[in-house]
């Protein structure tokens, strides 16, 4: 159980069987290579700051990012990486 108090909570799965039909996967931002395979779940102040965090920590392929997340004052949850 997670309690949140004036938080949100956001998680994102590279091969979720849930994603929409229009969605065309993960890339990275500088480099354009696809993300394929990962699932992050972020606690932070907004859900578009936490959901913004999931894609980052993705797209370093496994690797924790703590300034990050420290300078967003964010908390990591969960993270899975099977390449």
């Amino acid at each position: 159980m997670i309690e949140l108090k004036n938080a949100a909570v956001a998680t994102s799965e590279v091969c979720s069987a849930a994603r929409p039909a229009e969605h065309s996967g993960y890339y990275h931002g500088v480099t354009r290579r696809a993300i394929r395979a990962g699932k992050v779940s972020v606690s932070a102040a907004s859900a578009a700051t936490a959901d913004a965090l999931t894609k980052c920590l993705l797209a370093d392929h496994g690797k924790t990012n703590v300034a990050l997340l420290e300078s967003f004052d964010a908390r990591l949850l969960a993270y899975e990486f099977h390449p």
